[in-house]
């Protein structure tokens, strides 16, 4: 039969601080504090060999670093950690080995001597130092600081946008295109007045990819739409794969649909029809090496992706193309252009397409997920971030690369693979069809 249990709770005030949080009802973002730790390795003796230790904030933005001391009296700089501030977290001193003294040790002194340290970093006040490990090796101090600046805890203290309404700057771009709008419509269907601002109706024009096929399909889709003198009823355009290797193009030009776009596609015609085999020469093999390269110092994570990235390039323009996603903020200032946002997959290595896969939106004003209500800035994209703040600024990516990631080639994993080879009978069909006689 039905039972009931009858639960009574007692409510009791808490002794901690209340914590202020910004959040969107999906993502949250919390307080941060700056850790410092002074190490000072003065005492070591001239003779000493260098020694290394390794201090641990887990959950932290930095987690591990490792430290060095010398015989060198200058001092070390600092270590910083920025971590939850309210999440209870603690440092780990890792202290140097000790050298063992003789060849027949016991395993507790073995374990004496990776000996470590651990400080909760919720019992540190704030701006004081405290003194955790001295003794004849280092000197070690801490100094834990607010990292959040004021009283208040506010939304616009992030480099995130956390929120599912449109950004300020594409709400401006759309108050600037419905007027653009509103004259195309008034023009086309030959109305005798003019359009109300809530009148005017939002158009996106959406495409799909499929290689160099979609980029000629949508050259003449464009160009029929200007034909028509649509185009410009047009808010949105949205693109993926082979289609935004056609947007990025005709937005290096800031005024591209208000032009005769014939040349602009007897450029794209010569690219398309060009031989390919430079982009696999040993001297564009070379180049491309290189700027991976340098794309890896400057503290991008390379993969494949950027190497199919700048084939692309070398594939469709006759030389290197600096073009930035962020500078087509130009060619939408006033609203004369469609807003272009472009689609990308994001999917997990260990888990079939079919399973998890959600779009990422780019735009020349923001890049991230609908699905969540979290965006950055374009010019951030690739940067690295702490609860909603910018922690390591990285040069903004050419936009070859950006091309290599929309394509969406090799979002499809192996898993997905094996799934088709193993459980399709379609799979077997496509390739046997001519082969095989059906009893």
């Amino acid at each position: 039969g039905k039972e009931e249990l009858e639960v009574e709770f007692t409510m009791e005030s808490s002794p901690d601080p209340p914590e202020n949080i910004v959040t969107n009802g999906v993502l949250v973002s919390r307080e941060v504090s700056c850790l410092e730790v002074q190490v000072n390795g003065g005492k070591l003796r001239k003779d000493s060999t260098e020694r290394k230790f390794a201090l641990t904030v887990d959950g932290s933005y930095e987690g591990t670093q490792t430290h060095t001391l010398s015989s060198c009296l200058c001092p070390t700089s600092p270590a910083r950690f920025h971590y939850i501030k309210y999440n209870q977290s603690a440092l780990t001193v890792a202290l140097p080995r000790r050298r063992r003294l003789s060849r027949s040790i016991s395993s507790q002194n073995e374990r004496d001597m990776n000996e470590s340290v651990t400080l909760a970093l919720n019992s540190l006040p704030i701006q004081e130092k405290i003194t955790i490990a001295e003794d004849r090796t280092i000197d070690l101090y801490t100094k834990a600081s607010e990292w959040t600046q004021g009283l208040c805890f506010r939304p616009r203290d992030l480099d995130a946008r956390l929120g599912f309404d449109l950004c300020t700057d594409e709400q401006n771009f759309l108050q600037n295109r419905r007027k653009v709008v509103a004259a195309a419509l008034k023009d086309v269907l030959h109305l005798e007045e003019d359009l109300q601002e809530h009148e005017v109706p939002v158009v996106a024009v959406t495409t799909a990819g499929c290689g160099i096929r979609a980029l000629t399909a949508m050259y003449g889709s464009i160009l029929g739409l200007q034909k028509l003198r649509v185009l410009d009823c047009v808010s949105y355009i949205s693109g993926s794969s082979g289609t935004t290797w056609t947007m990025t193009k005709l937005y290096e030009d800031a005024d591209w649909s208000r032009k005769d776009l014939g040349e602009v596609i007897i450029e794209a015609r010569k690219q398309a029809a060009k031989c390919k085999m430079n982009a696999f020469c040993l001297r564009s093999l070379r180049n491309y090496y290189r700027e991976l390269s340098q794309r890896t110092q400057a503290g991008h994570k390379t993969s494949f992706i950027d190497l199919w990235g700048l084939m692309i390039e070398s594939m469709l323009n006759d030389g290197k193309c600096h073009h930035r996603l962020s500078d087509q903020r130009r060619a939408v200032s006033q609203g004369q252009n469609p807003l272009p946002i472009y689609l990308a997959l994001n999917v997990k290595d260990k888990v079939a397409t079919k399973d998890f896969r959600e779009w990422v939106e780019f735009t020349p004003y923001e890049v991230g997920f609908l699905k969540y209500g979290a965006f950055i800035r374009a010019e951030d994209f690739g940067s690295e971030f702490f609860m909603g703040r910018l922690m390591k600024k990285l040069p903004e990516s050419r936009i070859c690369f950006m091309q290599g990631m929309w394509s969406s080639i090799f979002s499809k994993n192996l898993l997905d693979a094996w799934h088709a080879a193993d459980n399709s009978e379609d799979f077997w069909h496509r390739w046997t069809q001519d082969k095989v006689t059906e009893i």
